[in-house]
């Protein structure tokens, strides 16, 4: 009787472990994302008569499996874009003060790195549904448990996206000449939307 016992126990605690296991390991995650080696889709674009070339991408939060943040650039109507520029010229740039961005014929000011980090961060996870079972373990073991985790889990994960946010946006950066700079920038436009990028006369 006692190994039954034993056995049942063993494997409740099991069923106990699997479940937290599956409801929590692909919760919150955040995977790099490196600007300079990104695959761009669009062509290089001089800007204006200068000899300063731009190169832009959408979808790198998509792109990167970091479906959960993609998810939020379509409910925030905010668009992560990874963005490459080589200035081969005499002249320091300043982003985005000499450079500017435009969907159609509408000038895009780019968010400010802490309204971006906000918009796009994962929120906190809502609580789960009560269960029939009004139980304490049964309350403790499916709601409080998974929940406390996945509130670690992201934690971590928006930590990792906001210093990599914080080192790669490019909102006050300088491009010196002949430097090659790679960054992100969030912006105000739907997914897809072509840009026009001139330089500031």
């Amino acid at each position: 009787m006692t190994q039954k016992n034993n056995a049942s126990s063993l494997y409740l605690f099991v069923s106990i472990g699997l479940f937290i296991f599956c409801g929590t390991s692909c919760a919150y995650k955040y995977k790099s994302i490196d600007p300079l080696n990104l695959e761009y889709s669009n062509a290089p674009k001089k800007l204006d008569s200068s000899n300063v070339e731009i190169t832009y991408q959408y979808n790198i939060l998509k792109k990167s499996k970091n479906r959960k943040y993609a998810k939020m650039e379509k409910l925030e109507g905010v668009s992560l874009i990874a963005i490459l520029i080589d200035n081969p010229g005499v002249d320091t740039l300043y982003f985005s003060e000499d450079i500017l961005i435009y969907s159609e014929n509408e000038l895009l000011n780019p968010l400010d790195l802490r309204d971006a980090n906000m918009l796009l961060a994962q929120p906190h996870p809502r609580e789960g549904e009560t269960l029939d079972d009004q139980s304490f373990l049964g309350e403790f073991v499916f709601n409080f448990i998974p929940n406390i985790v996945n509130t670690i889990k992201l934690k971590k994960a928006n930590l990792r996206f906001w210093n990599e946010m914080d080192e790669n946006y490019l909102v006050d950066s300088i491009i010196l000449p002949g430097a090659t700079v790679s960054g992100v920038v969030a912006l105000p436009v739907l997914l897809n939307e072509p840009l026009t990028f001139y330089l500031k006369k």
